[in-house]
């Protein structure tokens, strides 16, 4: 059984957008929900597309149309549910290109980070016993009580443990740790992974 390198309990350790990365992936992975389709309000789809504006991830045309065509609910923005960054699709690699960037813009905000512990890294007991918080429930709890996707794997922090163009080919069957995937996508662009969505569902 592979070792835990961590347990994610403050905002401080998101600074490094490879942990919200990693949380993100797993809570996914555990709950087989898509975490913003679940928690839609946790991102304004508004200011992560001025954020992406300034770092240059987005080209003022492309700002300018998904204003003028009111893309920037966050399911239209980021995953695909219209056109917005993509072209009306959710599939690998770009719906986990658009969990990367989410990840980027949480790590360099205190407020968001603050809020991802607050809904996701802690556990909450309310009045009727269950335990949820930010689509969680107390079956995604770990004996130590705090969310699995809480624990970060030594293995997710490694890098080169896969090339891109593997994990690519054996995505569903690939064994990469998170940092991997977060800097393979972080070298995509969004045309690329929509690209890519295309021909791999071909």
């Amino acid at each position: 059984m592979r070792k835990v390198s961590t347990i994610i309990t403050n905002e401080e350790q998101l600074k490094n957008p490879v942990v919200v990365y990693s949380i993100i992936a797993q809570w996914m992975r555990e709950a087989g929900e898509d975490l913003i389709d679940t928690n839609e309000n946790f991102i304004n789809g508004e200011d992560i597309l001025d954020w992406m504006l300034n770092k240059n991830i987005v080209t003022k045309e492309k700002y300018d149309y998904i204003i003028e065509n009111d893309e920037t609910w966050i399911q239209d923005l980021l995953l695909g549910y219209e056109t917005g960054l993509l072209n009306g699709e959710c599939n690998f690699p770009s719906n986990n290109k658009a969990y990367q960037i989410i990840s980027e813009y949480i790590s360099e905000s205190k407020e968001l980070r603050e809020k991802f512990i607050y809904y996701f890294c802690t556990s909450f007991n309310e009045d009727n016993g269950d335990e949820s918080r930010g689509g969680m429930s107390g079956s995604y709890d770990a004996e130590d009580g705090y969310p699995i996707c809480t624990h970060i794997l030594e293995y997710d922090l490694e890098t080169n443990t896969m090339t891109k163009e593997v994990w690519l080919r054996q995505k569903w069957n690939a064994d990469i740790s998170f940092t991997d995937e977060y800097n393979y996508l972080k070298e995509m662009s969004f045309e690329e992974t929509d690209r890519l969505s295309e021909e791999l569902d071909n």
